[in-house]
This record gives C-alpha cells, sequence and structure tokens, in this order.
C-alpha cells in the first residue's frame, strides 16, 4: 500500500489534455477518419462515436459535472447527446443548436430504443452513455466501447479514481477480455491541478495495473450552458447497457445494408463479390445485347 501512496506522490512532467477537436478526431470519445458526410456528420460507423462515460468522485453538484463536460465538447464539435440508463428508463439530452427532435413511437407500439439511436446516428456527432449503477464492470468491457473516467482532483478523488480504472483492469482480466481505451477528465480545478492530478492516476495505473490513461480533457469550472433538449423513453424492463448497444450496433448494420449494395454471384455453391467496375462493364455489356436484339427483331421482315 505505501508503494501505492508513494506513486501519488511524482514530480513528472504534466500531461497536457489531447486536444479534442471534431469528434474523428483520434482520442478516448471519438476516433478514426478526418471525413465527413455532406451533413457534417463523421463517416465514421455510429459505434465509432461512442463511448461511456462514468462519474467517480466528483466536487459539489456531482451530476453537473457531466453536463458541462457534453456543453463544452458541444461547443467544440456540434451537436452531441448524453444518454443515461436508470430503470426502464433511457433519457437521450441532446447538446447543441439546430436539433430537431424526433416524435419516437411507444415502448408498446414500437422499438423506441432503435428509433432513438438511429435518429441520434445522423443527427449528432457523438454519443456519451452513462451506464445504469447496475451494469456491472464485465458488460461495461464487452460493449468494446472506449471508457472515460471522470474524476475531481482532491486526495480522496485521484485515489477512487485510481480504485476504479484497477477494478475495470481486474474484470477485464477475469473476463479475459482486451484492454479498454481509457480516459479521463478532470473536473471542478485549475488546468494545471488536473494535469497534475490526472498524472498521479496515470502513474499508478502504468505501474501496478499496466494500463495507460489518456488525459483527455480538463473542465475547470461551471460555464454557461448552451441549448439543452430532453428525449427520454421508457418501457417495463429495465434498460442496460447491453441493449443500448445491440441497437447501436443493429443501427450501423442497418445502414450498411442500404447504402452499400454489393453485387453478388454463386459458384459452386460458394457465394462470390463481383467488383463494382467489372459489375458497370458487365452491365453495358448486355445493355449492347440488348440493343442488338432490338435492331435485329426491327430488320427482320414481318411474315
Amino acid at each position: 500500500m505505501d508503494d501505492i501512496v508513494d506513486s501519488f506522490i511524482i514530480e513528472d512532467e504534466l500531461p497536457e489534455p489531447r486536444r479534442r477537436g471534431s469528434a474523428q478526431s483520434s482520442s478516448s470519445g471519438g476516433h478514426g477518419d478526418s471525413n465527413t458526410t455532406s451533413t457534417g456528420l463523421p463517416e465514421a460507423d455510429f459505434f465509432d462515436r461512442c463511448s461511456i462515460l462514468i462519474a467517480c468522485n466528483l466536487p459539489v453538484h456531482a451530476g453537473l459535472w457531466l453536463g458541462q463536460y457534453a456543453n463544452l465538447l458541444a461547443r467544440e464539435e456540434g451537436p452531441l447527446a448524453i444518454i443515461r440508463l436508470s430503470g426502464n428508463t433511457c433519457d437521450a439530452e441532446i447538446f447543441g443548436d439546430g436539433v430537431t427532435l424526433p416524435t419516437l413511437p411507444d415502448a408498446e407500439t414500437g422499438d423506441a430504443l432503435f428509433d432513438m439511436t438511429t435518429w441520434l446516428s445522423s443527427s449528432v456527432r457523438r454519443v456519451l452513455i452513462v451506464p445504469d449503477p447496475i451494469d456491472r464492470d464485465a458488460d461495461l468491457l464487452a460493449s468494446g466501447l472506449p471508457i472515460q473516467l471522470v474524476s475531481g482532483t482532491d486526495s480522496t478523488a485521484v485515489v477512487g479514481t485510481y480504485q476504479r480504472a484497477k477494478g475495470l483492469c481486474m474484470a477485464r482480466q477475469n473476463a479475459h477480455q482486451p484492454a479498454p481505451a481509457m480516459g479521463l477528465v478532470m473536473v471542478g480545478a485549475e488546468p494545471a491541478v488536473g494535469q497534475k492530478a490526472a498524472a498521479r492516476i496515470q502513474n499508478c495505473a502504468s505501474r501496478f495495473l499496466d494500463a495507460e490513461l489518456t488525459l483527455d480533457a480538463v473542465v475547470h469550472r461551471m460555464d454557461v450552458m448552451g441549448t439543452r433538449q430532453s428525449l427520454p423513453i421508457k418501457r417495463d424492463s429495465a434498460y442496460r447497457i447491453a441493449d443500448l448497444i445491440a441497437s447501436i450496433r443493429r443501427c450501423d448494420t442497418t445502414t450498411e445494408e442500404t447504402t452499400s449494395e454489393v453485387p453478388t454471384y454463386i459458384e459452386g455453391d460458394v457465394l462470390q463479390v463481383i467488383d463494382r467496375e467489372e459489375y458497370a462493364e458487365l452491365e453495358s455489356v448486355f445493355d449492347q445485347v440488348e440493343d442488338l436484339s432490338e435492331i435485329t427483331n426491327e430488320s427482320e421482315p414481318a411474315i
């Protein structure tokens, strides 16, 4: 235990928060491709624009700090959503201007969760998921999503957040799952203080957990909130993180099916894929054959 305490007392160079430009920049909450669609949204799959947000030890008004972080990202990147799971309620809070909420069906008459995720996939740049407290660490890890730990900067918060990271790492080992991308969001203090507190957590996680945590942001004060809208849905049974992840993956699959029709044919009971250029060439040949057939029919004398 003394080794762990000593690890929190370091004089290393302090890390700078990673710049969270757009949702497509590489970070714990957004990944990959710099390309965007005509709507301004990243071309990346909806799944790749999602991350899990876990509130650890936070300062006074703990619940407000998650909204402050979302508000900061919305100002930098554009509209985003926080999805909060709580029992039989799933509430999507939308941050940012220029977003018109849809009308979702009742849980009894349609799949409101899928309709919500489908709408979010085409309306916001990023989604932060706040799981229900009853969701197990194993379920969070099984999602395959990056995880962000939101923490205060005092000594109690630093130790508590490290212990939360340790719990996730132990659950990963027990489930034989790959290590998730984990990042820190430090709140309630000046940037230099937030960076120093994050460095303590990072140092200890590296030494004792063999885990690399990134510093994703420092939110040092409560700020004036921008436009917010709420889109809640309810059902008889509780919403779990696995339900939401399945809906997000289904949304990506549905999008791929409707936008990518790949020509195929069967050869020896094996499905073969035709290259698009080859297919276009074949179509042109078929058109020529049809045109020739019409000309021949017209030139033949009627009997």
